[in-house]
Protein backbone atom coordinates (compact mmCIF):
# COMPACT_ATOMS: atom_id res chain seq x y z
CA UNK A 1 0.00 0.00 0.00
CA UNK A 2 2.69 2.16 1.04
CA UNK A 3 4.35 2.07 -2.60
CA UNK A 4 1.07 2.97 -4.19
CA UNK A 5 1.07 5.92 -3.09
CA UNK A 6 4.61 6.86 -4.07
CA UNK A 7 3.88 6.67 -7.32
CA UNK A 8 2.51 9.13 -9.57
CA UNK A 9 -0.03 10.45 -9.24
CA UNK A 10 1.00 11.31 -5.70
CA UNK A 11 -0.78 11.19 -2.10
CA UNK A 12 -1.98 14.97 -2.72
CA UNK A 13 -3.71 13.47 -5.64
CA UNK A 14 -5.69 10.88 -4.73
CA UNK A 15 -7.11 13.21 -1.45
CA UNK A 16 -8.12 16.17 -4.75
CA UNK A 17 -9.56 13.79 -7.08
CA UNK A 18 -11.78 12.29 -3.99
CA UNK A 19 -12.60 15.21 -2.47
CA UNK A 20 -13.93 16.48 -6.35
CA UNK A 21 -15.84 14.12 -6.74
CA UNK A 22 -17.80 14.05 -3.60
CA UNK A 23 -18.26 17.90 -4.80
CA UNK A 24 -19.89 16.73 -7.78
CA UNK A 25 -22.05 14.28 -6.09
CA UNK A 26 -23.23 16.77 -3.51
CA UNK A 27 -24.18 19.30 -6.71
CA UNK A 28 -25.85 16.10 -8.82
CA UNK A 29 -27.82 14.05 -6.00
CA UNK A 30 -30.23 12.21 -8.20
CA UNK A 31 -29.70 10.87 -11.23
CA UNK A 32 -32.68 11.31 -14.51
CA UNK A 33 -34.39 8.40 -13.17
CA UNK A 34 -34.64 9.02 -9.80
CA UNK A 35 -36.19 12.96 -10.41
CA UNK A 36 -38.76 11.21 -12.83
CA UNK A 37 -39.86 8.69 -9.92
CA UNK A 38 -39.63 12.07 -7.51
CA UNK A 39 -41.94 14.29 -10.03
CA UNK A 40 -44.68 11.57 -10.44
CA UNK A 41 -44.94 10.74 -6.84
CA UNK A 42 -48.44 11.73 -5.99
CA UNK A 43 -49.37 14.16 -4.00
CA UNK A 44 -51.77 13.89 -0.82
CA UNK A 45 -54.60 16.31 -1.88
CA UNK A 46 -56.09 16.44 0.82
CA UNK A 47 -53.35 17.36 3.30
CA UNK A 48 -52.19 20.78 3.82
CA UNK A 49 -48.03 22.12 3.78
CA UNK A 50 -46.04 21.71 6.58
CA UNK A 51 -44.81 25.34 7.79
CA UNK A 52 -41.13 23.14 8.68
CA UNK A 53 -40.38 21.16 5.86
CA UNK A 54 -43.51 22.22 3.08
CA UNK A 55 -44.06 18.57 2.33
CA UNK A 56 -47.78 18.63 1.68
CA UNK A 57 -49.56 15.72 4.55
CA UNK A 58 -51.66 15.32 6.91
CA UNK A 59 -50.93 17.90 9.89
CA UNK A 60 -50.46 17.22 13.64
CA UNK A 61 -51.23 19.83 15.86
CA UNK A 62 -48.37 19.75 18.14
CA UNK A 63 -49.86 22.84 20.73
CA UNK A 64 -51.08 22.47 24.33
CA UNK A 65 -54.85 23.22 25.71
CA UNK A 66 -55.21 27.33 25.16
CA UNK A 67 -52.32 27.62 22.79
CA UNK A 68 -52.31 28.72 19.10
CA UNK A 69 -52.02 25.42 16.43
CA UNK A 70 -48.93 24.61 15.86
CA UNK A 71 -49.33 21.87 12.99
CA UNK A 72 -46.57 19.81 11.22
CA UNK A 73 -46.14 16.80 9.07
CA UNK A 74 -45.77 13.66 11.07
CA UNK A 75 -41.54 13.27 10.23
CA UNK A 76 -41.08 16.81 11.56
CA UNK A 77 -43.11 15.95 14.67
CA UNK A 78 -40.93 12.72 15.14
CA UNK A 79 -37.72 14.35 14.46
CA UNK A 80 -38.90 17.22 17.01
CA UNK A 81 -39.81 14.41 19.31
CA UNK A 82 -36.41 12.39 18.32
CA UNK A 83 -34.20 15.74 18.91
CA UNK A 84 -35.33 15.48 22.63
CA UNK A 85 -34.58 11.98 23.25
CA UNK A 86 -31.27 11.95 21.58
CA UNK A 87 -30.29 14.65 24.47
CA UNK A 88 -32.15 12.94 27.24
CA UNK A 89 -31.14 8.84 26.32
CA UNK A 90 -28.25 6.95 25.87
CA UNK A 91 -29.35 4.13 24.22
CA UNK A 92 -30.09 3.47 20.06
CA UNK A 93 -31.38 0.27 19.06
CA UNK A 94 -31.75 -0.48 15.67
CA UNK A 95 -34.44 -3.27 15.30
CA UNK A 96 -35.80 -5.11 12.91
CA UNK A 97 -39.85 -5.07 12.09
CA UNK A 98 -40.97 -8.18 13.23
CA UNK A 99 -45.08 -7.58 12.68
CA UNK A 100 -46.96 -6.66 10.29
CA UNK A 101 -48.11 -3.06 11.79
CA UNK A 102 -44.94 -2.14 12.09
CA UNK A 103 -43.93 -2.23 8.66
CA UNK A 104 -45.79 0.51 7.61
CA UNK A 105 -43.97 3.70 6.36
CA UNK A 106 -45.11 5.70 9.31
CA UNK A 107 -44.78 3.65 12.37
CA UNK A 108 -46.83 5.28 15.36
CA UNK A 109 -45.18 7.27 17.95
CA UNK A 110 -46.33 6.65 21.70
CA UNK A 111 -45.63 9.15 24.20
CA UNK A 112 -42.07 7.52 24.98
CA UNK A 113 -40.44 6.21 22.23
CA UNK A 114 -40.10 7.50 18.94
CA UNK A 115 -39.63 5.11 16.07
CA UNK A 116 -37.69 6.38 12.52
CA UNK A 117 -37.90 4.27 9.62
CA UNK A 118 -34.48 3.60 8.26
CA UNK A 119 -33.37 1.89 4.43
CA UNK A 120 -32.61 -1.58 4.74
CA UNK A 121 -32.45 -3.99 1.64
CA UNK A 122 -33.47 -6.99 3.41
CA UNK A 123 -36.61 -5.26 5.25
CA UNK A 124 -37.45 -2.74 6.96
CA UNK A 125 -35.95 -1.63 10.46
CA UNK A 126 -36.13 1.50 12.20
CA UNK A 127 -33.90 3.37 15.19
CA UNK A 128 -35.48 3.72 18.44
CA UNK A 129 -33.98 5.52 21.51
CA UNK A 130 -34.65 3.79 24.39
CA UNK A 131 -33.77 4.10 28.09
CA UNK A 132 -31.11 1.20 29.48
CA UNK A 133 -33.65 -0.99 31.07
CA UNK A 134 -35.78 -1.11 28.32
CA UNK A 135 -32.39 -1.67 25.58
CA UNK A 136 -31.26 -5.16 27.68
CA UNK A 137 -34.96 -6.26 27.96
CA UNK A 138 -35.41 -6.26 24.34
CA UNK A 139 -31.85 -7.94 23.67
CA UNK A 140 -32.62 -10.90 26.11
CA UNK A 141 -36.10 -11.49 24.95
CA UNK A 142 -37.15 -12.09 21.17
CA UNK A 143 -37.03 -8.92 19.27
CA UNK A 144 -34.40 -9.03 16.28
CA UNK A 145 -31.68 -6.50 17.99
CA UNK A 146 -29.77 -5.33 14.47
CA UNK A 147 -27.08 -3.09 16.19
CA UNK A 148 -26.80 -0.81 19.90
CA UNK A 149 -25.00 2.48 19.94
CA UNK A 150 -24.44 4.40 23.00
CA UNK A 151 -23.23 7.47 23.81
CA UNK A 152 -21.32 6.06 26.87
CA UNK A 153 -20.07 3.18 27.91
CA UNK A 154 -22.59 0.40 29.52
CA UNK A 155 -21.71 -2.53 31.72
CA UNK A 156 -24.89 -4.17 30.66
CA UNK A 157 -24.60 -3.87 26.54
CA UNK A 158 -21.21 -4.79 26.19
CA UNK A 159 -21.86 -5.44 22.19
CA UNK A 160 -22.91 -1.56 22.25
CA UNK A 161 -21.02 0.44 19.61
CA UNK A 162 -20.12 3.56 21.21
CA UNK A 163 -21.26 6.84 19.51
CA UNK A 164 -19.54 10.33 20.26
CA UNK A 165 -22.21 13.15 20.20
CA UNK A 166 -22.02 16.75 20.94
CA UNK A 167 -25.45 17.56 23.09
CA UNK A 168 -24.42 19.78 25.51
CA UNK A 169 -27.71 21.69 26.35
CA UNK A 170 -27.67 24.25 29.37
CA UNK A 171 -29.81 23.54 32.48
CA UNK A 172 -30.55 25.74 35.15
CA UNK A 173 -30.65 23.01 37.94
CA UNK A 174 -30.10 19.23 37.28
CA UNK A 175 -33.22 18.02 37.98
CA UNK A 176 -34.96 20.65 34.98
CA UNK A 177 -36.01 17.31 32.27
CA UNK A 178 -37.28 19.71 30.05
CA UNK A 179 -34.96 21.21 27.88
CA UNK A 180 -34.78 25.36 27.08
CA UNK A 181 -36.92 27.30 24.68
CA UNK A 182 -35.04 29.77 22.76
CA UNK A 183 -37.00 32.18 25.11
CA UNK A 184 -35.55 30.96 28.14
CA UNK A 185 -31.77 30.98 26.84
CA UNK A 186 -32.57 34.41 25.85
CA UNK A 187 -33.61 35.65 29.29
CA UNK A 188 -30.09 34.62 30.12
CA UNK A 189 -28.30 36.91 28.61
CA UNK A 190 -26.57 39.92 29.90
CA UNK A 191 -28.16 43.22 28.64
CA UNK A 192 -30.18 43.09 25.78
CA UNK A 193 -32.67 39.79 25.65
CA UNK A 194 -31.18 37.67 22.48
CA UNK A 195 -29.86 34.59 21.46
CA UNK A 196 -27.04 34.70 18.93
CA UNK A 197 -25.76 31.93 16.42
CA UNK A 198 -22.27 30.37 15.93
CA UNK A 199 -21.32 28.72 13.40
CA UNK A 200 -17.17 27.62 13.42
CA UNK A 201 -15.42 25.92 11.08
CA UNK A 202 -12.21 24.64 10.82
CA UNK A 203 -9.72 26.44 8.47
CA UNK A 204 -7.48 24.47 6.14
CA UNK A 205 -8.60 20.81 7.21
CA UNK A 206 -8.57 19.57 3.91
CA UNK A 207 -4.73 20.79 2.81
CA UNK A 208 -4.02 19.06 6.13
CA UNK A 209 -5.38 15.52 4.82
CA UNK A 210 -3.80 15.66 1.78
CA UNK A 211 -0.68 17.23 2.60
CA UNK A 212 0.02 18.18 6.22
CA UNK A 213 2.33 15.17 6.37
CA UNK A 214 4.65 16.03 3.77
CA UNK A 215 8.29 16.50 4.82
CA UNK A 216 8.38 20.44 3.81
CA UNK A 217 12.54 20.91 1.91
CA UNK A 218 12.29 17.15 0.61
CA UNK A 219 13.33 17.28 -3.27
CA UNK A 220 12.81 13.62 -3.54
CA UNK A 221 9.23 12.94 -3.62
CA UNK A 222 9.71 9.75 -1.95
CA UNK A 223 10.43 11.33 1.05
CA UNK A 224 8.76 13.78 0.57
CA UNK A 225 5.71 11.50 1.24
CA UNK A 226 6.96 9.24 3.72
CA UNK A 227 4.84 9.85 6.39
CA UNK A 228 1.64 11.09 3.87
CA UNK A 229 -0.61 7.56 4.27
CA UNK A 230 -3.77 6.28 5.11
CA UNK A 231 -3.39 5.43 8.89
CA UNK A 232 -2.29 9.30 9.68
CA UNK A 233 -4.88 10.52 7.86
CA UNK A 234 -7.53 7.74 9.53
CA UNK A 235 -5.92 9.34 13.04
CA UNK A 236 -6.30 12.36 12.49
CA UNK A 237 -9.83 12.20 11.54
CA UNK A 238 -10.51 9.75 14.66
CA UNK A 239 -8.86 12.98 16.64
CA UNK A 240 -11.23 15.43 15.24
CA UNK A 241 -14.45 13.55 15.97
CA UNK A 242 -12.94 13.00 19.28
CA UNK A 243 -12.67 16.73 19.78
CA UNK A 244 -15.55 17.56 18.61
CA UNK A 245 -17.98 14.86 19.40
CA UNK A 246 -16.90 14.20 22.81
CA UNK A 247 -14.27 16.83 24.64
CA UNK A 248 -16.35 19.80 23.55
CA UNK A 249 -19.34 19.03 25.68
CA UNK A 250 -16.21 19.41 28.48
CA UNK A 251 -15.57 22.94 27.21
CA UNK A 252 -18.88 24.06 28.24
CA UNK A 253 -19.51 22.67 31.21
CA UNK A 254 -17.30 21.86 34.33
CA UNK A 255 -16.67 18.89 33.42
CA UNK A 256 -13.10 19.47 32.66
CA UNK A 257 -12.15 22.68 34.95
CA UNK A 258 -13.76 24.21 38.04
CA UNK A 259 -13.35 27.27 36.93
CA UNK A 260 -15.20 27.17 34.26
CA UNK A 261 -19.05 27.75 35.10
CA UNK A 262 -21.58 26.14 32.53
CA UNK A 263 -22.65 27.66 29.74
CA UNK A 264 -26.09 28.97 28.76
CA UNK A 265 -26.07 27.72 25.07
CA UNK A 266 -27.19 24.32 23.60
CA UNK A 267 -25.08 22.41 20.91
CA UNK A 268 -27.45 22.24 17.71
CA UNK A 269 -24.19 20.22 15.75
CA UNK A 270 -20.69 19.59 16.38
CA UNK A 271 -18.88 17.04 14.26
CA UNK A 272 -16.14 16.72 11.75
CA UNK A 273 -15.24 20.06 11.46
CA UNK A 274 -17.86 21.42 12.21
CA UNK A 275 -19.81 23.35 15.13
CA UNK A 276 -23.02 25.24 15.39
CA UNK A 277 -24.39 26.95 18.81
CA UNK A 278 -27.21 29.30 19.83
CA UNK A 279 -27.84 30.64 23.07
CA UNK A 280 -28.02 33.46 25.34
CA UNK A 281 -25.95 35.56 23.31
CA UNK A 282 -22.89 37.46 25.76
CA UNK A 283 -22.51 33.12 26.33
CA UNK A 284 -22.20 31.94 22.71
CA UNK A 285 -19.28 34.77 22.19
CA UNK A 286 -17.56 33.34 25.50
CA UNK A 287 -18.22 29.51 24.26
CA UNK A 288 -17.16 30.35 21.34
CA UNK A 289 -13.99 31.70 22.55
CA UNK A 290 -13.64 28.15 24.92
CA UNK A 291 -14.00 25.95 21.71
CA UNK A 292 -10.74 28.16 19.68
CA UNK A 293 -8.73 27.89 22.67
CA UNK A 294 -9.20 24.20 23.53
CA UNK A 295 -8.85 23.53 19.95
CA UNK A 296 -5.66 25.69 19.56
CA UNK A 297 -4.07 24.01 22.58
CA UNK A 298 -5.49 20.25 21.30
CA UNK A 299 -3.61 21.47 17.83
CA UNK A 300 -0.40 22.76 19.66
CA UNK A 301 -1.82 25.18 17.23
CA UNK A 302 -1.06 23.17 13.84
CA UNK A 303 -4.65 23.84 13.25
CA UNK A 304 -6.63 26.45 13.09
CA UNK A 305 -10.68 27.74 13.64
CA UNK A 306 -12.89 30.70 12.33
CA UNK A 307 -16.17 31.59 13.49
CA UNK A 308 -19.30 33.87 12.42
CA UNK A 309 -21.27 35.29 14.94
CA UNK A 310 -24.48 37.12 15.43
CA UNK A 311 -27.52 38.34 17.34
CA UNK A 312 -31.48 37.21 16.60
CA UNK A 313 -34.66 37.31 18.38
CA UNK A 314 -35.99 34.56 20.09
CA UNK A 315 -38.32 34.21 17.48
CA UNK A 316 -35.82 34.49 14.06
CA UNK A 317 -36.55 31.26 12.53
CA UNK A 318 -33.60 29.31 13.10
CA UNK A 319 -32.72 28.16 9.40
CA UNK A 320 -32.36 31.60 8.32
CA UNK A 321 -30.34 32.57 11.31
CA UNK A 322 -28.19 29.49 10.20
CA UNK A 323 -28.10 31.19 6.73
CA UNK A 324 -26.99 34.40 7.94
CA UNK A 325 -24.34 33.09 10.31
CA UNK A 326 -22.94 30.83 7.28
CA UNK A 327 -22.29 34.51 5.35
CA UNK A 328 -20.10 35.75 8.02
CA UNK A 329 -18.54 32.42 8.96
CA UNK A 330 -17.54 33.30 5.03
CA UNK A 331 -15.91 36.26 5.91
CA UNK A 332 -14.09 35.34 8.63
CA UNK A 333 -12.59 32.59 6.36
CA UNK A 334 -11.68 34.75 3.62
CA UNK A 335 -9.28 37.37 6.33
CA UNK A 336 -5.84 37.84 4.97
CA UNK A 337 -3.68 39.13 6.83
CA UNK A 338 -0.48 41.40 6.69
CA UNK A 339 1.79 38.56 6.16
CA UNK A 340 1.28 35.73 3.77
CA UNK A 341 0.55 33.05 6.98
CA UNK A 342 -1.01 35.16 8.88
CA UNK A 343 -4.92 34.05 7.31
CA UNK A 344 -8.32 33.04 8.57
CA UNK A 345 -8.07 32.19 12.85
CA UNK A 346 -10.84 34.74 12.61
CA UNK A 347 -14.42 35.63 14.01
CA UNK A 348 -16.88 37.87 12.26
CA UNK A 349 -19.34 39.38 14.03
CA UNK A 350 -22.61 41.28 13.35
CA UNK A 351 -23.84 41.23 10.14
CA UNK A 352 -21.69 40.80 6.62
CA UNK A 353 -22.25 44.23 5.26
CA UNK A 354 -20.28 45.77 8.06
CA UNK A 355 -16.35 44.49 8.32
CA UNK A 356 -16.31 43.02 12.32
CA UNK A 357 -13.59 40.47 11.38
CA UNK A 358 -10.35 39.94 13.66
CA UNK A 359 -8.16 37.38 14.39
CA UNK A 360 -8.80 35.51 17.66
CA UNK A 361 -6.40 37.04 19.66
CA UNK A 362 -6.68 41.19 18.21
CA UNK A 363 -10.48 40.43 19.04
CA UNK A 364 -9.81 39.52 22.45
CA UNK A 365 -7.30 41.77 23.33
CA UNK A 366 -7.84 44.77 21.56
CA UNK A 367 -11.65 44.78 21.08
CA UNK A 368 -12.71 43.17 24.30
CA UNK A 369 -10.08 43.82 26.71
CA UNK A 370 -9.15 47.10 25.21
CA UNK A 371 -11.58 49.28 23.41
CA UNK A 372 -14.50 47.51 25.85
CA UNK A 373 -13.23 47.96 29.15
CA UNK A 374 -12.24 51.43 28.23
CA UNK A 375 -15.98 52.41 27.50
CA UNK A 376 -17.09 50.61 30.52
CA UNK A 377 -14.38 52.00 32.67
CA UNK A 378 -15.74 55.35 31.53
CA UNK A 379 -19.39 55.00 31.34
CA UNK A 380 -18.91 54.35 35.01
CA UNK A 381 -17.61 57.72 36.06
CA UNK A 382 -20.24 59.38 33.63
CA UNK A 383 -23.42 57.05 34.10
CA UNK A 384 -25.48 59.95 33.37
CA UNK A 385 -24.28 60.03 29.50
CA UNK A 386 -25.53 56.47 29.13
CA UNK A 387 -26.44 54.72 25.77
CA UNK A 388 -27.54 57.87 24.06
CA UNK A 389 -24.13 59.62 23.97
CA UNK A 390 -22.36 56.77 22.44
CA UNK A 391 -24.80 56.56 20.17
CA UNK A 392 -23.69 59.78 18.87
CA UNK A 393 -20.19 58.82 19.17
CA UNK A 394 -21.05 56.18 16.66
CA UNK A 395 -22.88 57.76 14.18
CA UNK A 396 -20.04 60.10 13.48
CA UNK A 397 -17.47 57.28 13.56
CA UNK A 398 -19.18 55.51 10.72
CA UNK A 399 -19.29 57.74 7.98
CA UNK A 400 -16.02 58.47 8.49
CA UNK A 401 -15.36 54.37 8.42
CA UNK A 402 -17.61 54.03 5.43
CA UNK A 403 -15.12 56.54 3.63
CA UNK A 404 -17.30 59.63 4.17
CA UNK A 405 -16.46 63.42 4.84
CA UNK A 406 -13.25 62.25 7.27
CA UNK A 407 -12.06 66.18 7.80
CA UNK A 408 -15.87 67.27 8.87
CA UNK A 409 -17.05 64.14 10.96
CA UNK A 410 -13.60 64.26 13.20
CA UNK A 411 -14.21 67.56 13.70
CA UNK A 412 -17.87 66.52 14.78
CA UNK A 413 -16.59 63.93 16.93
CA UNK A 414 -13.44 66.21 19.20
CA UNK A 415 -16.24 68.38 19.60
CA UNK A 416 -18.56 65.87 20.78
CA UNK A 417 -15.68 64.47 23.42
CA UNK A 418 -14.95 68.40 24.35
CA UNK A 419 -18.40 68.87 25.53
CA UNK A 420 -18.01 66.03 28.08
CA UNK A 421 -14.76 68.09 30.05
CA UNK A 422 -15.65 68.53 33.60
CA UNK A 423 -13.59 71.22 35.38
CA UNK A 424 -9.92 71.10 36.03
CA UNK A 425 -10.21 70.53 39.92
CA UNK A 426 -12.97 67.99 39.39
CA UNK A 427 -11.85 63.91 40.40
CA UNK A 428 -13.67 62.70 37.46
CA UNK A 429 -10.66 65.35 35.32
CA UNK A 430 -7.98 61.93 35.25
CA UNK A 431 -10.50 59.63 33.81
CA UNK A 432 -11.84 62.36 31.05
CA UNK A 433 -8.79 63.30 30.16
CA UNK A 434 -7.01 59.45 29.67
CA UNK A 435 -10.53 58.29 27.78
CA UNK A 436 -10.66 61.65 25.38
CA UNK A 437 -6.98 60.75 24.63
CA UNK A 438 -7.56 57.34 23.68
CA UNK A 439 -10.61 57.59 22.08
CA UNK A 440 -9.54 60.56 19.50
CA UNK A 441 -6.36 58.34 18.56
CA UNK A 442 -8.59 55.67 17.97
CA UNK A 443 -10.95 57.58 15.34
CA UNK A 444 -7.96 58.26 13.26
CA UNK A 445 -6.64 54.96 12.97
CA UNK A 446 -8.56 52.99 10.67
CA UNK A 447 -7.90 49.83 12.51
CA UNK A 448 -8.25 51.49 15.96
CA UNK A 449 -12.09 52.85 14.58
CA UNK A 450 -13.16 49.74 13.45
CA UNK A 451 -12.38 48.03 16.96
CA UNK A 452 -13.75 50.90 18.68
CA UNK A 453 -17.45 50.71 16.91
CA UNK A 454 -17.46 46.96 17.45
CA UNK A 455 -16.77 47.36 20.88
CA UNK A 456 -19.65 49.98 20.90
CA UNK A 457 -21.84 47.59 20.07
CA UNK A 458 -20.92 45.12 22.10
CA UNK A 459 -21.18 47.57 24.98
CA UNK A 460 -24.73 48.65 24.18
CA UNK A 461 -26.21 44.68 23.96
CA UNK A 462 -24.48 44.38 27.56
CA UNK A 463 -27.07 47.70 28.98
CA UNK A 464 -29.74 47.60 27.04
CA UNK A 465 -32.46 46.26 28.84
CA UNK A 466 -35.70 44.39 27.38
CA UNK A 467 -35.91 42.76 23.88
CA UNK A 468 -34.93 45.96 21.80
CA UNK A 469 -31.27 46.67 21.36
CA UNK A 470 -31.64 50.24 19.59
CA UNK A 471 -28.52 49.65 17.54
CA UNK A 472 -29.18 50.18 13.83
CA UNK A 473 -26.66 48.39 11.62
Amino acid sequence: MGGLFRQRPPYEKVFCNLNQKVELRKLRRYDAGQLLTLNREKLDTQGRECKVCGRMDRLVDLAGQNEPPDLRCPWCKRFLEMSKQLVERDVYVVYRALEEKEKTNLPAIDEKTVKLPLPAANGRVYLCLEPEETACAHLEGERAVVRIYSKKFLPKLPGSIRLDMGDYVYRKHAAQKDLPTMEELAACSRGIQRIAVCRMDVDNLGAAFHSGFQQEGETDPVKRQRFANLPRAAALSRQMTLFFRRYINGFLSQAYDEKYTSMAVAIVYAGGDDVFLVGAWNQVLEAAWRIREAFRCFTCGALTISCGFTLFDSHFPIRLAASQTAELEEKAKGRRGAKEHEEKDAIALFTPEENHVYQWDAFREQVQNGKLKALQTFFLEYPERGNAFLHHMMELLRPVEDGGNRPIELARYAFLLSKLQPSWHSSQYPTYREFIEQAYGWALSGEDRRQLISASYLYLYENRKGKTDGVTQ
